[in-house]
């Protein structure tokens, strides 16, 4: 019974240094998603490429597309 009890201790021992590091790398994508810039973000983006290629366009009628 001891060693079965010693044995189950030292799995939780690991497992909690499992955690710790799975906690870190939690928090830092956390951080990393955090920084995204969501929908009204990727819209104004988009909105400005298209914009700016129009304007290009316009100015450069003769260009290969």
């Amino acid at each position: 019974m001891e060693v079965r009890v010693e044995r189950l201790e030292n799995d939780m021992s690991e497992l909690k240094a499992d955690m710790k590091v799975v906690r870190a790398d939690l928090a830092e994508l956390k951080g990393k998603v955090s920084m995204l810039p969501g929908y009204p973000g990727i819209a104004t983006v988009m909105a400005l490429v298209g914009g700016g290629l129009l304007i290009v366009s316009r100015l450069f009628p003769g260009a290969a597309p």
